[in-house]
């Protein structure tokens, strides 16, 4: 038996099947533009909880998950299309399998040398 930060409950694993994985290949989501999009973070979850709070969210159109170094997660919840995937070890960006969001995706999005790799989002500040 799982349960969330709150204590309640979850499914079993077995009862909430993975999104696709956006692209077949770690990354974080991107939308029009090779942007971020809008989205809510989430820390210290894992991509289990993030996955179900995404599909538990009418707004949530898919989620990036990254599991970062110092045993430091990190959730987003998007709203907008999910169009590529930013190939970046330790990350994965998953659609709700839903047509309409799964026909927008459209790919890896290509990059021109390491100048454009993002930095990773650093962890929550310890009062």
């Amino acid at each position: 038996i799982f349960f969330d930060s709150r204590g309640s409950m979850l499914p079993q694993l077995w009862q909430l099947p993975a999104f696709p994985l956006g692209g077949l290949h770690e990354g974080g989501c991107r939308s029009r533009g090779g942007n971020q999009g809008s989205y809510d973070e989430i820390w210290g979850i894992s991509q289990y909880e993030c996955q179900l709070r995404c599909e538990r969210n009418t707004d949530c159109v898919g989620y990036e998950h990254a599991q970062l170094p110092g045993s430091y997660q990190v959730c987003e919840l998007h709203k907008d299309l999910i169009v590529h995937v930013f190939p970046l070890p330790g990350y994965v960006c998953r659609i709700k399998p839903r047509p309409d969001l799964l026909g927008a995706f459209a790919g890896l999005l290509q990059i021109d040398g390491a100048a454009n790799s993002p930095t990773p989002p650093s962890p929550p500040a310890h009062p």
